[in-house]
């Protein structure tokens, strides 16, 4: 039997086999199509945004979406500390925070608060600080008197001031009254000045006896409120770093009782400078007032002196 193409059957594209195909019919009659329509809305899964949000009815919204809303006073209340942490709260919720940390940061809170060593240092520049006034008080006091008495004898003589009177007197006439041979006029009286002077410095001093005290605490005090400020801070770091948590509400205590301490270093500090100062500049007032009723006063002794010499160097030749 020959071969011939024509034996085999012949086959047009449209009667090939087709594969039938896995996806499921989608024409709007079908079930599959009514499932999946149906499944779309129902089996949303809860981690849709929309679900997150809430915007979904409640019926249409999983079981575990419903659970994550807040049930209990602990969670909202834990809720709106997050807020206010975060600057998201509501205003009345914001002012109320900032009126509590301000009255947090009072100076009896922050002195009742503070570490044992910040107390100590905050102790010291009080008293420092009102020392330093004390003293500048008394000293403004004593030198007015004295401007005053000086005054007086600068003007009237040592009559009108009876305690430089007291104080000068007694001194230059003892130095006077002593015979030093081959002495001339002018180192008699530099003798008298000297001696007068001498007891001059008494009175100055009770005068000036807190000038050193008031250069003390302007020097000192500084350093002092800087050593609790470095104290203060050593304190915050440690306490951040055993509380983990690096918010405000950690931090800002301690720093505000460090930088405390310095602020009241600089209010004992800075008066008592001014005041050292001040009062410095009236004993240099006064101690010219005293070089005046020095000079004076041994020029009149020695003129006296030597009126005494005279007198006694005509009795002799009369004689």
């Amino acid at each position: 039997m020959a071969w011939s193409p024509s034996a085999w059957p012949s086959i047009s594209p449209r009667s090939r086999p087709t594969r039938p195909s896995s996806r499921p019919s989608t024409s709007p009659g079908s079930p599959a199509r009514a499932s999946a329509a149906s499944c779309s809305t129902t089996c949303r899964p809860a981690s849709s945004p929309m679900a997150r949000q809430g915007l979904l009815p409640a019926s249409r919204q999983s079981a575990s979406v419903r659970r994550r809303a807040p049930n209990s006073s602990s969670e909202a209340e834990f809720f709106h500390r997050g807020l206010l942490r975060t600057g998201v709260g509501t205003k009345s919720e914001s002012e109320g925070a900032m009126t509590e940390t301000a009255a947090h940061f009072s100076f009896v809170n922050m002195l009742l608060n503070a570490d044992p060593v910040v107390k100590a240092v905050m102790l010291i520049l009080v008293i420092s600080s009102v020392l330093s006034w004390g003293l500048s008080f008394e000293t403004v006091r004593r030198q007015a008197r004295l401007r005053r008495l000086l005054k007086a004898a600068t003007a009237k003589g040592l009559g009108a001031a009876p305690a430089v009177e007291q104080a000068l007197q007694p001194q230059g006439e003892r130095s006077a009254g002593l015979a030093v041979p081959g002495e001339t006029g002018g180192e008699y009286r530099v003798r008298i000045e000297r001696a007068m002077r001498e007891a001059a410095g008494g009175l100055v001093g009770a005068s000036d006896a807190g000038l050193s005290i008031l250069a003390t605490i302007a020097a000192v005090t500084p350093f002092i409120g800087l050593f609790g400020t470095v104290w203060g801070v050593m304190n915050s770091f440690s306490a951040i770093a055993g509380a983990n948590d690096t918010s405000l509400a950690t931090v800002a205590p301690g720093i505000a009782e460090a930088l405390f301490t310095t602020a009241l270093g600089l209010v004992a500090a800075i008066p008592a400078l001014i005041a050292y100062n001040r009062l410095s500049q009236g004993m240099a007032g006064l101690g010219r007032l005293f070089e005046q009723i020095l000079r004076r006063e041994a020029e009149t002794m020695a003129t006296r002196r030597g009126a005494s010499v005279k007198v006694a160097g005509f009795r002799e030749a009369a004689e």
